[in-house]
């Protein structure tokens, strides 16, 4: 039994891993200056602007809107690492 579960949980960590990894490579690798200078996008973004719309990151901010929900998934992540020691252990 224990042999499995630490299968099946090596297989999801696996493949979350992969997918996180693919991700992360896809946007590394991809060419944005392509879009830099892209007269579509100039357009969009004065419409935007003309219609009251500022699109400006302010990233403290963000962190401080999802802080709390990345806490609760750092102790998610917690307490199912601690489920998986304890299985392995049993």
């Amino acid at each position: 039994d224990v042999f499995a579960v630490l299968l099946c949980t090596l297989a999801m960590l696996g493949i979350v891993s992969a997918f996180v990894w693919g991700l992360v490579t896809a946007v590394e690798h991809f060419d944005f200056n392509k879009y830099k200078s892209s007269r579509k996008i100039d357009a969009i973004e004065e419409w935007l602007v003309r219609h009251g719309v500022k699109i400006k990151v302010d990233w403290s901010f963000v962190w401080d809107m999802f802080r709390g929900e990345v806490f609760d998934m750092l102790s998610s992540l917690l307490v199912f690492s601690e489920g998986v020691i304890l299985t392995v252990l049993m």
